[in-house]
């Protein structure tokens, strides 16, 4: 017999939620600037219910950053996007 036990406290190192779908292998994560697609590498601390914990310290993804979560057929650094509005809105 077990327990498994989750604590709920508040990091001392400041992290970010974004999807987990939004994180491609390697830690890297697409951002979108300027309509351009640009390459951020992350730091992946956990993942609970399809969401990623990454370090906001040290890293170039900040709040309110738009982050691409769907598949993209090629994926390069500037390549121009454009995106498409979620759920019909």
């Amino acid at each position: 017999m077990f327990v498994e036990v989750e604590f709920h406290t508040r990091p001392r190192t400041p992290l970010l939620r974004i999807s987990e779908r939004a994180v491609r292998p390697g830690s890297i994560v697409w951002r979108v600037k300027d309509e351009r697609l640009e390459r951020i590498a992350v730091h992946v601390v956990r993942v609970v219910d399809g969401t990623a914990l990454v370090l906001a310290v040290g890293s170039a993804l900040s709040d309110g950053d738009r982050i691409v979560v769907s598949p993209l057929s090629t994926e390069t650094s500037g390549q121009s996007v454009r995106e498409q509005p979620v759920n019909g809105t």
